[in-house]
């Protein structure tokens, strides 16, 4: 599919990760790494810090104190939001809604709507596209756009390179409404045949 939109601006980006990163020796226990292969595969990824959330931190933690940024800032005002857009893969719980806690914890106008998706690797783009689309809506000029992954609470450490390639963080996307005749142009294709065998499920309701 190829899609035509109107584009729209990016007025400011918020990146949050967890506080520590894995010292070496840390990693090398827990995955039971000799040193060499450690740096072999830090040669080969370009990954050279690995940052994992605490047992106690989860995807709302992360989400909102990268939202919170920008209200700290003074980049966004509270009752300015009118959508805030959630994608992730790794919610705290299956309901209530990742967006919803969100929401709570920064304690959000009754007015921002909010929407969760669940999104892998073309999420990012998926999302702005969703954006992009929602701000053609004349009562939609602010958007809070978030990507947010937990995924290391999920990977055993004996997969060793995707646990070690794989790091816990949080953005959030300002995007606000521009009166521009610029296009912005969105093109996916999905290829579903081996959805299974490329990634192995993961528990949810259905047994893997």
């Amino acid at each position: 599919m190829n899609l035509k939109l109107n584009s729209h601006n990016i007025k400011a980006i918020s990146i949050v990760l967890p506080k520590n990163p894995h010292t070496l020796e840390k990693e090398l226990q827990e995955c039971n790494l000799n040193q060499k292969k450690y740096e072999l595969l830090k040669q080969n990824t370009g990954i050279n810090h690995h940052f994992i959330s605490p047992n106690n931190i989860y995807a709302s933690d992360l989400a909102s104190k990268a939202l919170e940024k920008l209200f700290r800032e003074n980049l966004l005002l509270k009752d300015e939001l009118d959508v805030l857009l959630v994608y992730s893969f790794s919610p705290d719980f299956l309901a209530p809604a990742l967006s919803s806690l969100i929401h709570k914890n920064l304690g959000l106008s009754e007015k921002t709507l909010c929407f969760d998706n669940i999104a892998f690797c073309p999420g990012f783009l998926q999302g702005l596209m969703q954006a992009f689309s929602l701000l053609d809506n004349e009562n939609i000029k602010k958007i809070a756009f978030i990507c947010v992954s937990v995924k290391s609470k999920k990977i055993p450490k004996k997969d060793k390179i995707t646990y070690l390639s794989n790091s816990d963080s949080a953005s959030v996307i300002l995007l606000e409404k521009s009166n521009t005749k610029e296009k912005a142009f969105f093109s996916q294709k999905i290829f579903s045949k081996l959805a299974t065998e490329e990634t192995f499920p993961l528990k949810c309701f259905k047994e893997a």
